[in-house]
């Protein structure tokens, strides 16, 4: 008869690289994964940068990761290698739009109550149209596929949308 282990016995983990091991240059495991069709992306792929997550520390860091080996924005595949297996991200820069090339601020509902305003933002890359209520943010003009997930829905918040 095979005796009945239990998760603890039966799974174990195992440190990549080995610790043990003295090889004298480390080898990265290479990750492939394509980005969902809901994150918006820089063509520029320079900028792209993967993290991955600190625990002790609490901080994403690049210590483990090689730069991106590829990016295929057509097909939208990152192909990177790692030391270290951890929650990874796909990091990229929040002010590729900046500066914006125009923007305009005007009301459309006056009032004390409930004041409504629309801002339009003409960045390198896209128009947007935002509803502005005292409480929150709605993207309202949107012609982006990417960003279609957030169009005419309430309830976010500048930073969120940002």
């Amino acid at each position: 008869m095979r005796p009945i282990l239990t998760v603890e016995q039966r799974l174990r983990n195992i440190p990549y690289p080995d610790p043990s091991a003295h090889a004298q240059q480390e080898i990265g495991v290479e990750i492939k994964f394509h980005l969902p069709e809901t994150v918006y992306m820089s063509e520029d792929t320079a900028e792209v940068k993967i993290a991955i997550w600190d625990d002790n520390n609490k901080v994403w860091t690049h210590e483990h990761t090689g730069e991106v080996a590829a990016f295929n924005f057509e097909k939208r595949l990152i192909k990177f290698t790692t030391l270290k297996f951890a929650p990874m991200a796909m990091l990229q820069s929040r002010c590729t739009d900046y500066p914006y090339l125009g923007w305009r601020l005007r009301c459309i509902q006056g009032g004390k109550e409930d004041p409504v305003a629309l801002l339009d933002i003409e960045t390198k890359r896209l128009n947007l149209t935002f509803e502005i209520s005292a409480l929150q943010l709605r993207l309202v003009k949107n012609e982006e596929a990417a960003l279609a997930h957030l169009a005419d829905k309430e309830g976010f918040t500048p930073g969120y949308l940002l």
